[in-house]
């Protein structure tokens, strides 16, 4: 009995460092497509990536993207069909690395990755922009596109190589793209988009992607997740619970024995609770592992990092605004609720804790303020 609840045990272990492991060995995917739409709903870069898998590839895959320095997540998720509302909504771990960020999340019923973010690279002079990004190959891809959506109202536009010319699309906006790149990891592409433009008023179009279902960047587990953690946790619980019966009722039972039986029956009894001792705090780890993982899927970040503080910040922001139709002009709103709806974040600082300067919010982008 004592050998099978630990084998039970070790496979629930199992279970659990496969859930939480690599979702599939490494996949080199068909394509990588990066897309910029300079001034896209206000002055910044609104950058869109996708990440094409073959059609036999195993799931579930993890995907690994890579977004430049302080871009701030959107959306990520399972591109699904034409339809947007079908798309599906995954939760991502942001990894900060030294000039870039990593983005990593798992997709679990399409082979289509796509992530959302926007990005303060365009710079603004007068009539004159200017767009300039040192773009690094981080991860595996057969092939990798560039594209540019063209701005409204733009004159003296001049594409770096290797954009071509830039043409209509069939909803009438104007699309240039590179041809297909085969780009080795850490190779590093220029790509330079310089132009003028009299208004600063933003492009809008009717085709919203996902933005409307904000991404918290900084969460590394989902809801399910959770759940399956906890389901495990009491399965733990269960095994460890018979186990002690059982142990209290062989050790009832040897006391019991007398004459000359009874030095082998508590011989056997000291054996079986040696084994037992050993059960109990092999299932005291796996509960402690278990209960960390589930910790550490709190989606709310952990107040010391100032840019998943701003991102997480950004992504109440938003929700707001799906809510109400307009932006918040104080972080504070985001912490109350009205009509019945929000709070739309958890207590988290407004301050950045490593500079000391306020975050303020203008014109629904989140920003450190000047001390």
């Amino acid at each position: 009995m004592i050998k099978r609840l630990f084998a039970v045990l070790v496979l629930a272990l199992v279970v659990v460092i496969s859930a939480h492991g690599i979702a599939s060995a490494a996949v080199v995917p068909d394509e990588l497509r990066i897309s910029f739409w300079p001034e896209y709903e206000d002055s910044q870069v609104f950058v869109l990536e996708k990440v094409q898998y073959p059609a036999d590839t195993p799931l579930p895959v993890e995907v690994k993207m890579a977004v430049p320095k302080g871009a701030t997540l959107r959306w990520t998720g399972e591109i699904v069909g034409t339809d947007a509302s079908q798309d599906i909504t995954a939760t991502p771990k942001v990894n900060e690395q030294a000039d870039y960020d990593e983005v990593v999340f798992t997709l679990t019923k399409s082979r289509t990755a796509q992530l959302e973010a926007k990005w303060a690279g365009l710079k603004v002079k007068g009539k004159d922009r200017s767009l300039i990004l040192d773009w690094t190959q981080r991860y595996d891809a057969k092939q990798t596109v560039f594209e540019f959506r063209k701005p409204s109202e733009v004159t003296d536009l001049k594409l770096s190589e290797p954009f071509g010319q830039t043409s209509p699309s069939a909803s009438g906006r104007e699309f240039t793209e590179t041809a297909p790149l085969s780009l080795a990891v850490g190779q590093t592409v220029n790509l330079n988009i310089v132009y003028k433009r009299s208004t600063n008023e933003p492009t809008v179009t009717q085709d919203q992607s996902q933005q409307q279902q904000p991404a918290t960047p900084q969460s590394s587990g989902s809801k399910s997740d959770r759940s399956g953690l906890v389901i495990i946790a009491l399965v733990v619980g269960a095994a460890v619970f018979i186990v002690f019966m059982l142990a209290r009722k062989k050790s009832e039972d040897d006391e019991e024995d007398v004459g000359n039986k009874k030095s082998t029956k508590q011989a056997k009894a000291g054996k079986f609770k040696a084994q037992v001792i050993v059960l109990v705090v092999f299932a005291g780890i796996l509960v402690a592992v278990i209960a960390n993982a589930v910790m550490n899927t709190s989606q709310v970040p952990s107040g010391s990092n100032c840019q998943q503080n701003q991102a997480y910040l950004q992504d109440g922001v938003d929700a707001y605004k799906e809510a109400f139709g307009v932006y918040p002009t104080d972080l504070k709103q985001l912490l109350e609720s009205k009509d019945g709806k929000g709070p739309f974040v958890e207590t988290v600082s407004l301050t950045c804790p490593t500079e000391g300067s306020p975050y303020t919010v203008i014109d629904g982008v989140v920003q450190q303020a000047s001390k």
